[in-house]
């Protein structure tokens, strides 16, 4: 089963993603006031592009095909404070794989990130393993 926590943004902690079998869901707080015309999301099988607000928050090339047309996103309160005020907004973005039934997603959620350390490989680099 391609199951489980995956990941957060190696840049700049602005998300977190994980693995729910036939799909990625990547997840990010967005700021109370935010509004579905604020988001501008393309998905593409080798491409894709998310923005809130003009600012830029996931862009690259997706570790493994899309199947694009299934990719979606949608903004929800907390489910379990949904009529808190103080509940947060998030940005949920579902990334369909292609023949999600044969293949597992990679440790990385974009291709760029492949290049970059993990946490692990900078503390022992750091002498701190």
């Amino acid at each position: 089963d391609d199951v489980g926590f995956g990941g957060k943004d190696p840049l700049a902690g602005k998300y977190t993603w994980e693995r729910n079998g036939l799909e990625v869901l990547v997840k990010a707080q967005l700021p109370d006031a935010t509004q579905p015309r604020d988001v501008l999301a393309e998905f593409f099988p080798r491409r894709i592009s998310v923005s809130v607000k003009g600012a830029l928050l996931l862009s690259g090339t997706p570790a493994m095909d899309l199947d694009w047309e299934e990719c979606y996103w949608d903004m929800n309160r907390e489910e379990e404070m949904q009529d808190d005020p103080q509940a947060k907004l998030w940005l949920l973005i579902h990334l369909h794989k292609k023949d999600a039934e044969k293949v597992r997603w990679p440790d990385h959620l974009l291709m760029e990130h492949l290049e970059l350390p993990d946490e692990e490989d900078e503390n022992e680099a750091a002498g701190y393993s």
